[in-house]
């Protein structure tokens, strides 16, 4: 069978590790994709108008029309879903009568709202790996439906739950991703995205990733043995020669012998610089200097707040400013850069949280970037049924959230009154410049009520603002992303020239749900 991948964004591994696992079994598979140019998952050049004109859209539509997979397979987040959606009706207008999946977290989140909408063959939850041949032979009329595993099916217009799956216990039994799924579109010579582990030992309220450690009850983080790891870096270093690593595990540093052994192993076979993410209560000197001696050149913290109390009762996170400061006075000691990840638009903050942060973050000598999310609430998740419980959310917006209608969290805040909603455009503006900034300027502006005036400032303004500070941190991964629009606007043209039409602007019946 041939599979037909449909994506919206960044390189996704879990789509690449499908795409392996099927190719393994005989089946062959393609991807249609859109790298979402200028669209709200993007927090620097996000600019709608240009999101119409560079969209992929009548190009993804065209592709399965012409020449249709057997099976449409959409890997969904939250924020894409409604994309997705809008591409199956498109698709489904013109005459496409292939089978059709659903998977991703959106679709583990709310498998039955996604059964509902989509109408699809099937909607996969939890991990797929080791479910996806056997859905295959199923499609075909090979195996009977209720024999697979993580799955919701179609037995006439009733709708059938089967049993779910254990987490996948050995993550080196998965072949390694198919990187050439996303070898047109992604440069690998400048950067290779690979994921150590899976899963995420914290299970913090707003994260899907708590949702998957309760419904695997807390047996969903695992890691790949040091070696696989390396043996994956080798042989897709001698394919493509890249000159970088990003680490995607959502904390590199949880279990000190592995983190040894495979920084070791790196060492010695590897030795190219690489990046990652962290958790600011575990960083230890012996572990910052570690890092930086194998090659790491940046971390990102996750931090959200600066409030220990709202970090605490209503993001599920228990380290304190005292911890967090150390793990940034290590960094800042041992010569290593550090991004931090902000939050706004948090049930509870205040303006003063704002001006505490931005002191806080002033002090910090290697900040590199403060990357700035407005709170976004995906279904299911701890601080949906929280807030649904006291009232903040209304069953109305919960049916929304369900469904995907809550925009990204880069651009769409859960908050909606228009005095806060203007002060976290004012902060979030200064935090992204702020790296640039002395202290006792950051005090002034501060004090001085000039942060007010700072969401006037012209987007462009802000752009150069952090461009400036990437010139001053030597910040490898902004000019990366630069590179990347470049590639991704001359391969727009180029397709465009190929195909001698318009493949651009969706009309407005095939618009995606925002």
């Amino acid at each position: 069978m041939e599979f037909g991948f449909v994506h919206l964004g960044r390189e996704n591994l879990g789509i690449e590790y499908l795409s392996s696992v099927l190719k393994r079994a005989g089946h062959r598979t393609r991807l249609h994709y859109d790298p979402g140019l200028f669209g709200p998952n993007d927090n620097v050049f996000y600019v709608p108008r240009l999101e119409k004109r560079f969209t992929r859209f009548h190009k993804i539509v065209g592709d399965i029309l012409r020449r249709p997979p057997d099976v449409l397979a959409f890997s969904v987040y939250t924020n894409t879903y409604q994309w997705a959606l809008s591409i199956l009706a498109a698709a489904r207008e013109g005459g496409f009568a292939g089978k059709v999946i659903f998977g991703g977290y959106h679709a583990t989140l709310v498998p039955d709202q996604v059964m509902a909408d989509s109408r699809a063959d099937a909607v996969c939850f939890g991990e797929t790996e080791a479910i996806i041949v056997d859905l295959a032979e199923a499609l075909a009329g090979h195996k009977p439906m209720a024999e697979v595993r993580n799955v919701l099916w179609r037995d006439g217009e009733r709708v059938v739950r089967n049993p779910m799956a254990d987490a996948i216990a050995d993550l080196d039994t998965i072949p390694f991703p198919d990187k050439a799924l996303f070898e047109t579109e992604i440069n690998y010579e400048d950067d290779y995205l690979i994921m150590t582990g899976r899963g995420c030992p914290l299970s913090c309220s707003f994260c899907c990733e708590a949702t998957n450690n309760a419904i695997y009850k807390n047996k969903y983080f695992r890691r790949r043995d040091p070696r696989a790891v390396i043996d994956e870096l080798l042989v897709m270093g001698a394919r493509y020669g890249f000159r970088e690593v990003m680490v995607n595990d959502a904390m590199i540093f949880t279990n000190a012998k592995w983190l040894g052994e495979f920084l070791r192993l790196y060492r010695e076979q590897i030795r190219l610089p690489f990046r990652a993410f962290a958790y600011p209560k575990f960083m230890t000197r012996e572990i910052a200097e570690e890092l930086v001696g194998s090659g790491c050149y940046a971390i990102e913290f996750g931090l959200q707040s600066t409030n220990e109390q709202i970090r605490k009762e209503v993001l599920n996170r228990h380290e304190t400013n005292d911890q967090a400061m150390r793990a940034f006075k290590i960094c800042d000691e041992v010569g290593l850069p550090y991004d931090i990840d902000h939050i706004f638009g948090i049930p509870g903050e205040q303006e003063k949280d704002f001006f505490e942060a931005a002191a806080m973050y002033a002090k910090l000598r290697r900040l590199n970037r403060i990357k700035c999310h407005l709170l976004s609430f995906f279904p299911n998740t701890p601080i949906v049924e929280k807030a649904h419980r006291d009232g903040l959310i209304s069953d109305e917006r919960l049916a929304q959230i369900n469904r995907g209608e809550i925009g990204d969290f880069f651009h769409s805040a859960t908050v909606t009154e228009k005095q806060a909603l203007r002060r976290i455009d004012d902060f979030s503006r200064l935090y992204k410049f702020l790296p640039i900034l002395p202290e006792p300027v950051v005090h002034k502006v501060l004090n001085t009520g000039i942060n007010r005036q700072i969401g006037r400032l012209p987007s462009p303004v802000i752009i150069a603002l952090q461009v400036l500070g990437a010139i001053k941190g030597r910040d490898y991964r902004f000019w990366l992303y630069i590179k990347y629009y470049l590639r991704r606007l001359t391969r727009h043209f180029v397709i465009q020239r190929m195909t001698g039409a318009d493949y651009t602007a969706p009309s407005p019946a095939m618009q995606h749900g925002r």
